[in-house]
């Protein structure tokens, strides 16, 4: 049976350390050269930034973007490989990115020692994440849309005061979680963490389009550099 070798992360870790420092060899030709010159851009280039890597289906794009990963790894840039064709049976993307984060900073100690403030700045903003979600514009106030002679105004006021103090607090969360991401960032060697979002366009709709909202609202965070492997025309 032939060994699927597109994403290294999954061969195991003896298989994964064959490929330091020869990441690209069973790659196209120019890839490595290509993987240098991408680096630069990634050190240099103000930030939050999201690039866009097009290419055909079938031409390689897991391949090389699980290889430059560990490349980028290796040249000591924090690098997360992020697959969101996997991850898309959860409903938010958020969550899923979360796992990813958590996952990558836990296997080193005074990585994760840094990051244990921003873990739980992602805890407090997936719970009230998942609070607001559950919200309905007439739950617990079913006086606003009833217009007879029951209708209660105090009741009503007080209501949409708790639904807009929700998305209040969720802001706040939000503007907490994002702080303590860019303070983490800062305190890493190169001022950089990497995330490369891959298979985007295999996902299903409504998923692509949400995570692409969770890149624009979540992370746009000095620092943080996004590329995004795709098929432009099937994402569209």
């Amino acid at each position: 049976m032939t060994i699927d070798k597109a994403n290294i992360f999954k061969l195991g870790k003896e298989i994964l350390e064959t490929y330091k420092g020869k990441e690209f060899d069973d790659c196209m030709p120019g890839a490595k050269n290509f993987a240098e010159c991408l680096k630069t851009t990634i050190l240099t280039k103000p930030t939050p930034y999201v690039l866009l890597l097009q290419d055909n289906f079938g031409m390689g794009k897991t391949h090389f973007s699980t290889r430059f990963t560990y490349f980028l790894r290796n040249c000591d840039i924090n690098t997360i490989y992020f697959s969101a064709w996997e991850n898309d049976y959860i409903e938010q993307p958020f969550v899923s990115f979360s796992k990813e984060l958590i996952k990558y900073f836990k296997q080193n100690k005074t990585t994760w020692n840094k990051f244990k403030t921003t873990s739980k700045a992602i805890y407090k903003l997936i719970l009230n994440l998942t609070k607001s979600t559950n919200i309905s514009v007439t739950a617990g106030c079913s006086e606003i849309i009833s217009l007879d002679a029951s209708f209660n105004v105090e009741k009503a006021i007080e209501a949409v005061e708790n639904f807009i103090n929700t998305f209040i607090e969720h802001d706040d969360y939000l503007i907490s979680f994002k702080k303590s991401l860019r303070d983490f960032i800062t305190s890493l060697p190169t001022h950089r963490l990497v995330i490369i979002v891959d298979e985007l366009d295999r996902c299903r709709p409504d998923y692509a389009m949400k995570t692409l909202e969770i890149i624009k609202h979540f992370f746009d965070i000095k620092g943080l550099f996004i590329i995004v492997p795709t098929n432009e025309y099937s994402l569209r």
